[in-house]
């Protein structure tokens, strides 16, 4: 029997050696963004993103946690998974270890829950999910007009008008200055000229 012990010692030291050493191996970290916000039309996306360098066949999947109020035994729900797509979502990879998880139809009441990315190293085992730091969603922000821009386009509206109001006044101008020099300072050209002399006596004019 002890000759079966020991051997079996082994071989438990040895797998756990083996699990230690592709844990080691395998490690790798998960980053996705602080805060995310819900769009308009009632749909958000976030942007997954691993460390794992050596190439190997990964696992991608968006989770939702549950909210703060409800139970502490709830557990986070799978939302959308690359390997097995549904209609609530679409996912497709940016790069070799960064993928974009686009979320429809989402429900109002999930403002303020949090999305987590995990990651799953499938040529590896045993199978170790790598999660990141959950996301929050955000309520979407109202449009408000740029202050900005309106003051760029009141700029611009003032200049095309100052400019507008130059033109015309240099038109002007240039008018009265020809009619001047075609009339060549003549005053019987300019105005109706009248003879102020004195006649002798017994002539008419």
């Amino acid at each position: 029997m002890k000759p079966r012990v020991r051997e079996m010692r082994v071989q438990l030291i040895t797998t756990v050696y083996v699990v230690l050493l592709l844990c080691i191996c395998d490690a790798f970290e998960v980053f996705q963004p602080a805060s995310q916000t819900l769009n308009p039309d009632g749909t958000f996306s976030i942007i997954c993103e691993h460390t794992k360098t050596v190439p190997s066949k990964m696992d991608a999947r968006l989770n939702k946690m549950p909210l703060p109020q409800n139970s502490p035994s709830a557990k986070s729900e799978i939302i959308c998974q690359l390997r097995n797509p549904n209609l609530n979502c679409t996912v497709f990879s940016l790069e070799s270890n960064r993928y974009k998880f686009i979320v429809y139809h989402v429900d109002p009441n999930d403002i303020g829950r949090r999305y987590e990315c995990e990651f799953s190293n499938l040529t590896q085992i045993p199978i170790i999910p790598k999660k990141g730091s959950p996301t929050k969603l955000l309520q979407a922000l109202l449009h408000r007009p740029d202050l900005n821009l309106i003051s760029w386009l009141l700029i611009g509206l003032s200049g095309l008008f100052l400019l507008y109001s130059l033109v015309i006044t240099s038109v002007y101008v240039k008018l009265k200055q020809n009619q001047t020099k075609r009339r060549g300072g003549n005053p019987e050209s300019t105005s109706t000229y009248m003879d102020m002399r004195k006649k002798p006596p017994g002539v008419r004019v």
